[in-house]
């Protein structure tokens, strides 16, 4: 007898009927300008959204660097708050929340076609990456 068996056959279920989408948790892209060293500032002012996302410690790989999965995250999160405060500037606040639930649904939402990188530095722990 498989001892995992019980595993494939096992149904999950959401202890909540509502699907929460992360979009809208950062800071604003005024608190996030302010707090940034006035250089960075200036290189990004013309830049529609802007967030800071902290490196945390288990995202580095076993040479001490930013796993490379993680700058595709990264990525993502800057997306998503991209669509939220650059819409928020556009949408009124219903609009925006049909949109926020509207990307919740697995059909239906921002996609990335393809993904390439070329990493000039390496990103360790505890840099912050400002994402744009």
């Amino acid at each position: 007898m498989n001892r995992l068996a019980h595993l494939t056959s096992r149904r999950f279920q959401s202890t909540s009927s509502k699907v929460v989408v992360p979009v809208g948790a950062f800071a604003s892209v005024d608190a996030t300008r302010a707090s940034l060293p006035p250089k960075v500032a200036e290189l990004l002012r013309e830049y529609p959204s802007v967030i800071t996302l902290p490196v945390q410690w288990g995202e580095q790989d076993s040479y001490g660097h930013l796993n490379n999965v993680y700058y595709c995250r990264y990525f993502e999160s800057g997306r998503l708050a991209h669509f939220e405060q650059v819409g928020s500037k556009f949408l009124t606040a219903e609009e925006t929340e049909r949109f926020v639930k509207a990307a919740s649904y697995k059909a239906v939402g921002p996609i990335v076609k393809s993904v390439n990188i070329n990493y000039r530095k390496v990103v360790d722990y505890p840099d912050t990456g400002n994402h744009f």
